[in-house]
């Protein structure tokens, strides 16, 4: 029989309303659908944008964000901006012709796009876009990094992801509670909004055992 002190607690985002005093940290897969259109609006994420709207009515500061989520989400909007200037019809005719690229060379991203006139439009559109959600974004410092940093490093496993396990112990430490599709945070004792299938079926199956 399984601990429910070890289990998460897994709620689907359709179910979870605006409450008083409760904070959210969405990951970086939820804040690119925010601020990234057209490059993703990808259909399993709907229920996810439901709920940030659901939020953003509610009209207060409910969202949480620190220094490693905005740097993983700024590069990874850079790098979504790199992957259509580099298929753009011309870009590789250009570079070829001003000397950029030469040979085998393929089309870089701190080569070619960092400081160029798209990379700096793409910066802008990153800056443009974060100011229109700033309004009910709350930063919180990491004061537990002292505790959580050390546990991560001894605990690491072969298939973590350093970001991952970092958000998850954020969220645990300050009591948020965090929405992600990713099925890697099916940690105790944190709070889970998540519309994954196996980990809402994994969910059930444990509580089921339980009884």
């Amino acid at each position: 029989m399984a601990d429910e002190a070890n289990l998460p607690r897994i709620y689907h985002p359709d179910t979870v309303q605006p409450a008083p005093s409760r904070l959210y940290f969405f990951d970086a897969n939820v804040w690119l659908e925010v601020i990234s259109p057209p490059l993703s609006r990808r259909t399993f994420m709907r229920p996810y944008m439901a709920l940030w709207r659901r939020l953003q009515e509610a009209g207060q500061p409910c969202i949480v964000a620190n220094a490693v989520l905005v740097s993983e989400i700024m590069n990874r909007f850079l790098r979504l901006r790199f992957d259509v200037w580099r298929e753009a019809p011309g870009t590789l005719t250009a570079l070829q012709a001003s000397g950029d690229l030469t040979g085998n060379q393929r089309i870089d991203f701190k080569r070619h796009f960092r400081g160029s006139e798209p990379y700096k439009d793409a910066l802008n559109q990153f800056l443009a876009a974060w100011d229109e959600v700033s309004y009910f974004v709350t930063y919180l410092q990491a004061e537990v990094e002292s505790s959580i940093v050390p546990a991560m490093l001894l605990n690491y496993g072969k298939q973590s992801d350093f970001n991952d396990k970092y958000y998850a112990e954020f969220c645990k430490a300050h009591g948020l509670w965090l929405v992600s599709h990713d099925g890697d945070f099916y940690v105790g004792g944190l709070n889970v909004v998540t519309a994954n299938e196996e980990s809402l079926a994994k969910y059930e199956e444990m509580k089921r055992r339980q009884r």
